[in-house]
């Protein structure tokens, strides 16, 4: 919120300051690609980073119509819809990122039952690797409670007696 503190004379410096925010969100974009392998779809960094990217265009938005229009007098009210904005997107990616941090420590103590109780199984999953494996009678019974399940010797699954 720097740019709306400059001289109303300095937009081109008010304009490198957001273009300057915008190149060293794009240095974090690429950064964090390095460190996430490629998936299909955007990971909350990567939400966060396009948070960033839509913040900083709003506030080039507000600048241009301040200056451009000469809207002086609702300079005031659009620094607090910026600041109002940014705190609200802060306060609900720091809510999202606690719950989400959550699930995921909760996660590393389940095994495969509590995934299915959970909701996270699908039909067509496999149950096992490609492998022979073998299990006990008890644990065939509750796998052949799943339609996934129900053929166990296809899926390289030996049941010992």
């Amino acid at each position: 919120f720097l740019v709306f503190t400059m001289d109303d004379d300095s937009l081109a410096d008010k304009y490198g300051l957001l273009v300057t925010l915008l190149l060293a969100s794009v240095a974090v974009q690429f950064v964090v690609a390095s460190y996430v392998p490629d998936i299909p779809y955007l990971t909350f960094l990567d939400w966060y980073v396009l948070l960033s990217f839509m913040t900083i265009f709003v506030i080039g938005i507000f600048v241009t119509m301040v200056t451009t229009f000469g809207l002086d007098e609702y300079e005031p009210i659009f620094i607090g819809i910026s600041a109002g904005l940014y705190v609200l997107s802060q306060l609900v990616c720091t809510v999202y990122a606690v719950y989400a941090r959550g699930w995921e420590n909760k996660k590393l103590d389940m095994d495969r039952w509590d995934f299915v109780a959970s909701g996270m199984d699908t039909e067509g999953i496999e149950v096992a690797a490609q492998k022979k494996s073998s299990i006990d009678p008890e644990t065939a019974k509750m796998l052949q409670r799943h339609s996934w399940g129900k053929d166990l010797p296809s899926q390289n699954i030996l049941v010992k007696k």
